[in-house]
């Protein structure tokens, strides 16, 4: 296989080593939380609809990116023969050999990646709309707002992905799902991840304002407001997707879509740690309704966000179980 030239190859392995980076993040934090979700998810009477949207988003973003690191990462030249005739049937391409792929072949690779990319921040939006529509009593403005945004940017992502791709340019083979793009392709793609970044600063000003809110009325800590609502993991959300805009505009052909798996990576493993806190008993039993006197004098009604609504008071207390009524990331009106 001829050498590449050296920034072309340099460009390459950035990405390799981004998508790697990305991976080892979902890994690592697979492993520090899976005791969490256990307890959290796994031990549960009942298997609800947010359980379900959790999982996928946990599990598919984990084992949706084992393909593309094999894409990135093999080398043919090490494995058997018979390996290579089973990889070439698991990921659906003529050849597996890397100076043997064809274009169509390519092509697979890179829309499953995209396909990926998709799929995670359609799942993540729909876990942070439900987090908001509980936060603010489950407003119908709230769904009207985001209904027009949802729509704008699923059109600046349907114009971004059908723009016309130029006929000339760099062809070389290379592993992963890196590929060229041009500064006009930049451009788009860049405006339709736009539309992405404005739904995530709208979530993060939403839970921000909210989070401030809940302060001036209970005297709180602004910090634990803060972390318990989320608006931390919609700042990292919202700080990794303008990341991931500015390198689609400014960095070269073959390293635009560098950012892109990471932001994914970062969005998920956000995603996940918030519905766990969410679930965690500890914090679930220090959100209670209203601080007390030493009479049992109610000092507040405000509403709490907790991550499950069910018929009875004892997610009050110290042990923590689910019901079947459970639904995730709604409500609870504060009872005495």
């Amino acid at each position: 296989m001829a050498q590449l030239a050296a920034h072309i190859q340099s460009q390459l392995n950035a990405n390799c080593l981004i998508s790697l980076v990305s991976f080892v993040i979902l890994c690592y934090d697979y492993c520090l939380t899976f005791a969490d979700e256990v307890d959290c998810f796994w031990d549960q009477r009942g298997f609800t609809w947010a359980s379900l949207l959790y999982f996928m988003n946990r599990y598919l973003a984990l084992f949706g990116n084992v393909p593309m690191m094999f894409a990135a990462f093999w080398e043919a030249n090490n494995l058997s023969k018979k390996t290579l005739v089973f990889l070439q049937r698991i990921v659906g391409i003529q050849s597996i050999l890397p100076d043997r792929l064809t274009a169509s072949d390519r092509q697979w690779v890179f829309q499953f990646c995209a396909g990926i990319v998709v799929y995670v921040r359609v799942n993540v939006a729909v876990l942070l709309i439900m987090r908001i529509y509980a936060m603010y009593g489950q407003s119908r403005w709230i769904i009207a707002v985001f209904a027009v945004v949802d729509i704008a940017t699923i059109a600046l992502g349907c114009w971004a992905s059908l723009a016309p791709v130029p006929a000339h340019g760099i062809h070389v083979y290379h592993a992963g799902c890196s590929n060229y793009m041009w500064q006009n392709q930049a451009d788009r793609v860049a405006l339709a991840w736009s539309g992405q970044l404005c739904f995530d600063a709208l979530i993060f000003a939403l839970t921000l304002y909210k989070s401030f809110a809940l302060r001036r009325s209970r005297s709180k800590h602004l910090i634990n407001t803060i972390l318990r609502d989320g608006s931390l993991y919609f700042a990292i959300i919202t700080a990794a997707n303008l990341a991931n805009i500015v390198t689609i505009l400014t960095a070269a052909p073959f390293a635009k879509g560098a950012a892109t798996l990471f932001t994914n990576a970062i969005s998920a493993t956000m995603m996940s740690r918030l519905m766990l806190n969410l679930r965690d008993p500890r914090r679930i039993g220090a959100r209670t309704c209203s601080s007390q006197t030493t009479e049992g004098a109610v000092d507040t009604n405000l509403p709490v966000m907790t991550s499950v609504f069910a018929k009875d008071d004892e997610r009050q207390r110290q042990t923590y179980t689910h019901t079947h009524e459970d639904i995730e990331m709604i409500p609870r009106d504060c009872r005495p």
